[in-house]
């Protein structure tokens, strides 16, 4: 199982939020349930979808928000987060805490061009 992060503002009931930007823990779930559980409305080669762990999901108002995992490329010893996906959408009664998240990697050439080379899906 593959952990990665979300950032999310806290909610304490639907629709209401402490305002406080934070960090929840979620893990990635293989494409075959994700269409399962959105009954095939996830094109899952646009979207990657994760669920959330100890009562923590993306929310109203998260979306946009980053889907980040620890870069394993890194040779030096030092903790490099790196975008993978960008949340769009969840089980809209919150039921299953489920979330798809746009994937970064569709954009990447857009990133390069955009940025001009100041930012890549490489770095």
């Amino acid at each position: 199982m593959s952990i990665c992060q979300d950032s999310t503002l806290v909610t304490q009931a639907p629709g209401a939020s402490d305002g406080k930007l934070r960090r929840g823990s979620e893990s990635f779930i293989p494409q075959q349930e994700c269409e399962q559980k959105f009954q095939s409305q996830v094109n899952t080669t646009e979207f990657i979808c994760a669920n959330g762990f100890n009562d923590t999901d993306t929310f109203k108002g998260d979306t946009g928000g980053p889907l980040s995992v620890k870069n394993p490329e890194r040779s030096d010893g030092k903790v490099q987060w790196m975008q993978v996906g960008i949340s769009s959408f969840g089980d809209s009664n919150y039921s299953i805490k489920l979330s798809a998240f746009t994937r970064v990697s569709l954009y990447c050439d857009w990133i390069a061009k955009t940025t001009k080379n100041a930012a890549t899906c490489r770095d």
